[in-house]
């Protein structure tokens, strides 16, 4: 596909007709600001892109209608598209016109007969582009889009700014999601991979979506069956509880265990003759619920006396560290200072004192004494640890067989309320 001409219509339905050579290089030349790069920008609009490239300006204010005219391999394709009205920057309305020995059309002929979509379709379609779709790569947020001629157009086009800068190699790559689609399109105008790629990757993406989830239903099917030995135990020791099932039977393997409990489901003791020993399980159950509860009340009371005396005995330390702290001076006398034998002997000098002094002696005294109360209370503070840990083990066994006490009461009121039932039918 080649460009014969660029068509300009004004809005008083002027023309103005720029042509070009086909097969070779074709230069334009001219002063700035005299719309040299807005020719590009017309040709990508012409090609089906709706948003209009043209600012406001003299171009704007004077041109209604912007048009070429392609040279295709059997034909020619004749393009306008009116520009869009004040306050709108983009429109999806165009006209298309084919004919072998088609020229430029004049300005009372133009009418909208197609959309952009259409255009780019038609187009492709006579340049070769087949009905090709693009899948986005995995995990990509990208929606699948077909392929057509927008995505060949920045392939084939560039601006001035877009050859000078380093960053940019392909027109309008620098817009959003530009990359992702030349990396989806660009494998296919290279002859890289085939019209059926699409699909391919369409049918890969979803098979890897279906094993993903294969893998995770098979994940919750494995932790279920982890899970299922100690559920069914668990419903075992119920029913055992509930007396639909001998305690003295052992089953070891799983198929057992379902069996026996199907068949405990199927066929119920029955409703009246034979429950006292229900009756007397449920009691003999709510005395040991009673017996549990208690032993944790008595738990509770010795963890808060022993948790009490630690602060207090804390509280002890802290004032006897204080006074043993100012008492520490005595410990600097010279070695055989005391206990004084002399009270008017100096302990420091050893001169002789007018009065004698006892403070010495008994600030030792004092001294003496503190130490020994604060390393009794050293003393019993690691039994009261242990203490502590070996009344929260109890606590745990007891809130533990507490939970199965419940449990099983829980199963004997179900029990029950299925027999009363079960009366009730029966009457």
């Amino acid at each position: 596909m080649q460009l014969r001409s660029l068509i300009l219509y004004s809005k008083s339905g002027k023309t103005r007709e720029l042509k070009f050579r086909l097969g070779e290089l074709n230069i334009i030349t001219g002063s700035s600001r005299t719309g040299k790069s807005i020719i590009l920008d017309i040709v990508d609009f012409c090609l089906g892109r709706d948003d209009a490239p043209v600012s406001v300006g003299p171009i704007t204010r004077t041109v209604e209608w912007v048009a070429v005219l392609l040279e295709l391999p059997d034909t020619r394709a004749f393009v306008a598209r009116r520009l869009p009205a004040k306050g709108r920057k983009s429109i999806s309305t165009a006209m298309l016109e084919f004919g072998s020995a088609l020229q430029a059309l004049p300005y009372e002929r133009l009418d909208n007969n197609c959309d952009s979509d259409e255009l780019r379709q038609q187009l492709g379609l006579r340049i070769g582009l087949g009905d090709v779709r693009s899948e986005p790569q995995p995990g990509s947020l990208q929606a699948p889009f077909a392929l057509h001629l927008g995505h060949a157009v920045p392939l084939c086009l560039q601006n001035q700014d877009e050859i000078t800068t380093r960053s940019i190699l392909f027109h309008r790559q620098g817009e959003r999601d530009a990359g992702a689609r030349l990396t989806s399109t660009l494998p296919y105008f290279l002859g890289a991979v085939g019209d059926d790629q699409a699909q391919k990757q369409h049918e890969l993406t979803t098979a890897r979506r279906i094993l993903r989830r294969r893998q995770q239903e098979l994940k919750v099917a494995e932790t279920a069956d982890g899970n299922i030995d100690a559920r069914l135990h668990s419903l075992l020791a119920q029913a055992r509880t509930a007396g639909l099932i001998s305690a003295g039977e052992e089953l070891g393997s799983r198929e057992a265990l379902l069996d026996a409990l199907r068949e405990a489901v199927r066929f119920p003791p029955p409703p009246s003759e034979a429950n006292p020993s229900q009756a007397e399980r449920t009691v003999a159950l709510q005395d040991r619920r009673s017996q549990l509860r208690q032993q944790l009340d008595d738990i509770s009371e010795q963890r808060r006396f022993l948790t009490r005396q630690e602060a207090e005995e804390n509280s002890y330390s802290q004032v006897v560290q204080r006074g043993i702290s100012r008492l520490y001076a005595v410990d600097l006398l010279p070695p055989g200072s005391g206990p004084l034998v002399d009270d008017a002997t100096c302990p420091l000098c050893a001169s002789r004192l007018p009065q004698p002094d006892s403070a010495i002696e008994d600030m030792l005294h004092t001294l003496s004494d503190l130490r020994g109360q604060l390393a009794s209370v050293h003393t019993v503070r690691p039994r009261r640890e242990q203490t502590l840990r070996e009344l929260a083990e109890q606590a745990d066994t007891v809130r533990e067989e507490l939970r199965g006490v419940e449990g099983a009461l829980n199963s004997l009121a179900e029990l029950e309320a299925d027999r009363t039932r079960f009366r009730s039918q029966t009457e």
